[in-house]
């Protein structure tokens, strides 16, 4: 049941005041990906009291521009990065990062990066540096890992309980990284969010999520595939993983479920983003897996409510403004059972 994890999420209480509902910094976006760290920026914004972003020169000044009206948004100059990193509880990192990165840094002298060599870096196409970088120096923050930073991280480089938001395709490259051996592992997965999605939808174009939990999970997941995923978790230093498609499957090293719903609307570009911020907004003040369970029903159930509006005739900033509707409903519908 969605209750017992909509429980486990931090509520502002009555008497807040700045600051203490959380506080979220963005790493992310390049010249070449402008929206996408800004989608995750209008998201966690409508969450947390303090949203900090960084990025490209040019993506900070895109966002000084439309955070006209947008309270508490900070935009960070990478000279300042270290000191908002140190205050932030969660940080997203990735969103709109160049993939096509070329760095005079060999791979196996990344880990050993000081926190000066930030600033020799070009942040443009240096993201695998600059994910190695921020990784090793705070390892202690709520990390949502998405997108850029996701498709080079080494597992080694991971912080503990960290949050992984990858496509098919993505996490089929993170697990090679961990072992030929698990070479089939994404495709093994696939095959079960297309069953759970088949046997959900039948003949339906749009779901109302449903939340499946592990027990229910068996006739779908074979229990040594189920153990792998236990086992993989724990070779990313015990991460939280969604796997994103009209199943998100979402587990850690001690726990699997499901969710399941959605609509073509949601395979519009971006839609990634939003769930990214979703996510590392919630988990600035609750704990990750919850808030990727969360984060993942209610990014569903918004699509879902829009679909109902306008059937896949929507975009992504819609997603993002619907949100917080859908977020009332929610709890309205959670206090009434």
């Amino acid at each position: 049941m969605i209750q017992t994890y909509l429980a486990q999420i931090y509520e502002p209480p009555a008497d807040s005041h700045k600051g203490v509902n959380g506080r979220t910094l963005i790493i992310g976006g390049s010249d070449l990906f402008h929206a996408a760290s800004q989608w995750s920026f209008q998201v966690i914004s409508r969450i947390v009291d303090m949203t900090f972003y960084s990025s490209v020169a040019e993506n900070n000044e895109i966002i000084q521009e439309a955070k006209i009206g947008i309270q508490d948004g900070v935009v960070v100059r990478r000279l300042d990065l270290s000191n908002y990193l140190q205050e932030a509880d969660s940080v997203l990192l990735g969103p709109g990062m160049r993939r096509d990165f070329r760095s005079r840094f060999k791979l196996e002298k990344m880990s050993s990066l000081r926190w000066e060599d930030l600033n020799e870096l070009d942040w443009e196409f240096d993201t695998q540096a600059v994910t190695a970088v921020v990784l090793k120096h705070f390892p202690d923050k709520h990390w949502v890992i998405d997108a850029g930073a996701l498709q080079v991280v080494r597992p080694s480089w991971l912080p503990p309980n960290s949050v992984l938001t990858p496509h098919q395709r993505e996490l089929a490259d993170l697990t090679k990284r961990l072992s030929p051996s698990l070479a089939n592992f994404a495709d093994q997965l696939k095959e079960v969010q297309s069953e759970l999605g088949v046997r959900a939808f039948g003949k339906e174009q749009s779901l109302e999520p449903v939340l499946v939990e592990r027990k229910d999970l068996n006739k779908f997941l074979p229990s040594d595939l189920a153990d792998l995923m236990l086992a993989v978790s724990v070779k990313l230093n015990n991460a939280n993983l969604i796997i994103k498609g009209q199943a998100d499957l979402i587990w850690n090293n001690q726990q699997i479920v499901a969710v399941v719903g959605g609509n073509a609307g949601m395979a519009k570009g971006g839609t990634g983003d939003v769930l990214a911020g979703l996510v590392a907004g919630l988990a600035a003040k609750s704990e990750p897996f919850a808030s990727a369970v969360v984060g993942s029903y209610l990014c569903k159930l918004a699509g879902h409510q829009l679909y109902t509006q306008s059937r896949a005739m929507y975009n992504t900033s819609d997603l993002v403004n619907q949100l917080p509707l859908s977020w009332a409903n929610l709890k309205s519908s959670v206090n009434k059972t």
